[in-house]
């Protein structure tokens, strides 16, 4: 048995419930576990995957017992010759104050030959007095933190084949949002591009929502228009989030998300970020933007998308203009900009759509 703790959830008041209840029913998508509600807290039974869990703080194995119980059995569970009890009292009708649990507690097992040692104990003895009932736990194990995916609504992210965009996928999932990806790709087909590695990522993503989808569309209709080379990645650029507001239009999403960080290549000066950004209505998120390559190349590591990410695999943003305009102003890129409307709407015509259980 687990006991699972959230964080941010407790200070959501009335909306509480709701934020509980979607996290109940995304531990039990993703880990197949069975769940129930106590106050403040969750428990859970089963194989643990509660790692990939978005919303929990903490959660420890857990033990169950009644007090009287718990009095004559702890001796038999802890190791070590110095112990520190710590108790949390969420049942206020429990006749003992935390502190008198420790106490009592503390004595019994100093009786029995432990040491108490507040400061560097070889053992920390957690006890949480829930429902008439205490949970028994050893070691904290540290979750996610976040918020469940789904209670911030539906998002649309584009996803290249590189380091920084899955990662920036992952964080708007942390900030509890559904995520439907969008992948434009230079391959002549689509199960091409799934194949050489991006349902690899697809599924390395997955691990962490309880569902996932995303649209995979063809580069060749926008690469078959004559645009001045230099301006050719801006407009690159906004034709990507043009598609993208076409695909949030189609599946109620209210924000496009990007791996943009400020200043990091060519397409991210402050004046490509802008340019880029005009060619939608929806707001751009971009969880990226204060963070250096080396920050997100270490959370691709911790997340498990690095290794995907580096695989040999066609960019489209690689193979556009290489030496681009890295101060575009907004009416220039205007001017040189076809008509997307036709462009947008035969790349969505190819359009197909990858769901990830």
């Amino acid at each position: 048995m687990f006991l699972v703790h959230y964080g941010e959830i407790g200070l959501k008041g009335k909306n509480r419930p709701f934020f509980e209840k979607k996290l109940v029913k995304n531990i039990r998508k993703q880990t197949g576990m069975r769940v129930k509600r106590i106050p403040g807290r969750l428990l859970a039974w089963g194989k643990d995957g509660l790692d990939k869990v978005f919303g929990i703080a903490y959660y420890a194995e857990a033990m169950e017992f009644k007090y009287e119980e718990l009095k004559k059995e702890l001796p038999k569970l802890i190791k070590g010759k110095s112990m520190k009890v710590i108790t949390t009292r969420a049942d206020k009708s429990f006749p003992l104050t935390s502190m008198e649990v420790n106490r009592e507690i503390g004595e019994i097992l100093v009786r029995k030959g432990w040491k108490a040692d507040m400061v560097n104990p070889d053992v920390r003895i957690y006890l949480e007095i829930v429902q008439g009932k205490v949970y028994v736990y050893f070691e904290k194990i540290k979750g996610l933190g976040g918020l469940p995916v789904g209670v911030s609504g539906k998002v649309v992210s584009l996803l290249s084949g590189g380091i920084d965009s899955p990662v920036a996928t992952w964080y708007a999932m942390k900030r509890g949002c559904e995520v439907i990806c969008l992948h434009v790709h230079p391959y002549p087909t689509n199960e091409k591009a799934l194949k050489l590695k991006m349902k690899e990522l697809l599924e390395k993503l997955g691990e962490y929502t309880p569902t996932l989808k995303c649209y995979f569309i063809p580069y060749f209709h926008f690469q078959a228009i004559e645009i001045e080379p230099k301006y050719e990645l801006i407009v690159f650029r906004r034709f990507l989030m043009k598609l993208a507001e076409e695909v949030a239009k189609k599946e109620g999403a209210k924000a496009i998300v990007t791996g943009e960080s400020l200043g990091q290549v060519a397409s991210q000066t402050l004046e490509s970020i802008y340019v880029t950004g005009q060619a939608t209505s929806l707001p751009v998120l971009r969880p990226l933007i204060g963070m250096d390559k080396e920050e997100i190349v270490r959370k691709a590591k911790e997340i498990g998308t690095y290794e995907i990410s580096i695989k040999k695999y066609k960019d489209c943003c690689s193979i556009v203009a290489r030496h681009p305009a890295t101060k575009p102003r907004l009416e220039d890129v205007i001017r040189v900009e076809p008509n997307m409307e036709e462009i947008i709407g035969k790349s969505l015509e190819e359009a197909e759509v990858i769901e990830i259980p």
